[in-house]
């Protein structure tokens, strides 16, 4: 797993250059259109132009920022994304451990 920025610009397809994070929210507002709250597109970094990626994104309830993964593998519909599910839900969970041990730590 690599850490990355969610403001890191990603390009598309077409050419155009997004935010990593603004780009997740955009996909998933389209998503939620059609009942889902998985969302997915091919992505390119612009240093690796010739090497698609896939920017996979998840909404987490109750959360104000969408769960982002970056990965290699070829993602084209809901079935290809479900391999997926596992290190989302490892990260969801990692997520609220953390949350949890901080607001242990922090004093009322």
């Amino acid at each position: 797993m690599v850490a990355w920025a969610t403001s890191r610009r990603l390009l598309l397809d077409n050419g155009v250059q997004l935010p990593a994070r603004r780009l997740a929210e955009r996909l998933l507002q389209q998503a939620a259109a059609q009942g889902r709250r998985t969302a997915w597109t091919r992505v390119y970094l612009s240093e690796r132009v010739g090497e698609p990626l896939y920017l996979v994104c998840r909404v987490l309830p109750g959360r104000d920022h969408p769960l982002m993964l970056l990965t290699s593998l070829t993602v084209e519909n809901l079935e290809a994304a479900s391999p997926l599910r596992f290190p989302i839900a490892l990260l969801e969970w990692w997520e609220s451990q953390i949350l949890q041990a901080l607001s242990n730590r922090i004093p009322p």
